[in-house]
């Protein structure tokens, strides 16, 4: 007779590019299930055991007891044969009186040798009876004695069970036998991982994978059966966080990736590395190598680009630094040592396209390609400079190690009435001029209106420029 002990197991699926724990739960709890189901048999094994020992010493009792009844059995036949030939005797003695004459003393003699008889007969019919009974409990004896050793050979088939695996080693269920039964009827097999397509072709034995199990296999003792199964796993790709579903793959047990199909993966300010089964643990060497046994998420690796960061001054370069993507730049930035006679006006990009932005860069800027800054210095005298109503504007550019009067009120490029050492500009003729002092403290210019007559000289009201932005003639190093 054969008991169904368990259904099928649901496992978990697997979701997206992850996986689902609650499998490992009904793993755990079927294997807790099958661990008390055996530990049942034994228990059942080991007091069945104890019950046909016990059942054997009795068919012994009784085969003792049947030995004894068969010994009287025989003593008693041999004892009614001896009665019946002594009887036979008798009457035959009788019968040989008889002819030899009929005087009293031969009739008293054959009365009693009758009398013998009769009794002999008497004793003869009671073995009979005895006999007959003796038979009867034979019969019965022999009729228990079958019936214990049926009883015991039917307990002798020990109870043992077959267990069906998925693909996955998982138990998926479990059933009860008697030796020498047949499986009968075989487990459906299913699978319920959905990122695999599975197709089911026969059960086999363990260790014996290429000989096909059917319903009339004899199971002789506790057996594992094992389903051979066709199989194809899903392959995915996952870029950033992000599952490439229109890329994913179905590549056959022990088959090769479709190179021409993986997904190009690109992160922005990142150099890809190559592909991993493990989050990024170990890189595949050759993915066109890669075999497909499983279930496989394949991740994109990628490192954070590193940049080149250096400061200039007079082309040396006098700092410099790796910085990765993302971090700051911190305190990398130096101070770089000021010309005589020159201001810092602060870091330009080193770039082809001439831009000439000037930038005082913090510790937290980030950057995202190799980049140079350039030291840029100053005159003191140079810049552009306004009064406060705008009416006088002043423009001194510094070029070719020179300080020019670029526009303005004062010429173009002029610089006959220039004494830049002193800092004094004077433009305009003898009788009339403008003349212009810079101070170096508040960084301003003032001018000073002169008019000359009959050796004296009046001025105007002196009118303060002040700097409105530098030059554009800078100085670089």
């Amino acid at each position: 007779m054969k008991k169904f002990l368990a259904t099928t197991l649901i496992l978990a699926g697997i979701g997206g590019c992850g996986y689902l724990a609650h499998a490992n739960n009904l793993k755990q709890e079927t294997i807790d299930e099958q661990a008390t189901k055996i530990e049942q048999l034994e228990e059942e094994n080991s007091s069945r055991a104890n019950e046909i020992t016990s059942l054997k010493n009795t068919v012994a009792t009784l085969q003792d007891e049947k030995a004894d009844l068969e010994e009287e059995k025989l003593s008693l036949i041999s004892s009614r044969t001896e009665k019946i030939q002594e009887i036979n005797s008798l009457k035959a003695e009788i019968s040989e009186l008889e002819r030899e004459n009929n005087d009293l003393k031969t009739g008293e003699k054959i009365i009693e040798l009758q009398q013998r008889i009769l009794e002999l007969e008497a004793v003869e019919r009671s073995q009979t009876v005895e006999l007959e009974e003796l038979n009867r409990e034979l019969e019965q004896k022999n009729q228990t004695i079958s019936f214990y050793e049926q009883y015991i050979s039917d307990l002798e088939r020990e109870e043992v069970i077959a267990k069906f695996f998925d693909s996955n080693g998982n138990v998926l269920a479990i059933q009860e036998y008697k030796t020498g039964d047949t499986l009968q009827t075989l487990p459906e097999f299913t699978d319920n991982d959905d990122f695999t397509e599975t197709t089911f072709n026969f059960w086999y034995e363990e260790n014996n994978p290429e000989v096909p199990i059917n319903a009339n296999y004899v199971i002789n003792g506790n057996v594992n059966l094992y389903p051979n199964v066709s199989r194809s796993y899903y392959v995915n790709f996952e870029i950033d966080g992000t599952c490439e579903t229109e890329n994913s793959q179905i590549v056959s047990e022990n088959g090769y990736i479709d190179i021409l199909k993986v997904p190009t993966a690109t992160k922005e300010n990142h150099t890809f590395k190559g592909w991993s089964d493990d989050f990024g643990l170990t890189i595949i060497e050759d993915l066109s190598a890669y075999k497909i046994t499983k279930y496989t998420d394949l991740t994109a690796v990628f490192e954070i680009n590193k940049y080149d960061l250096n400061f200039k001054v007079n082309d040396e370069i006098v700092a410099s630094s790796e910085i990765s993507y993302g971090c700051s730049i911190g305190n990398v930035i130096p101070t770089p040592e000021v010309p005589t006679g020159m201001r810092f006006l602060g870091w330009q990009l080193e770039n082809p396209y001439g831009y000439t932005d000037l930038y005082i860069p913090d510790p937290s800027w980030t950057i995202g390609a190799d980049t140079t800054y350039i030291a840029v210095f100053e005159h003191l005298l140079a810049g552009f400079f306004k009064t406060a109503d705008g009416s006088v504007v002043l423009e001194i550019a510094y070029a070719n190690d020179q300080l020019y009067v670029r526009s303005g009120n004062y010429g173009t490029d002029s610089t006959d009435l220039v004494d830049f050492n002193n800092g004094i500009i004077q433009d305009g003729t003898e009788n009339s001029y403008n003349k212009l002092t810079y101070n170096a403290e508040t960084d301003t210019w003032t001018c000073v209106y002169h008019v000359v007559s009959n050796g004296q000289v009046s001025t105007g009201t002196p009118k303060e420029l002040v700097r409105t932005a530098h030059s554009k003639g800078v100085k670089t190093w």
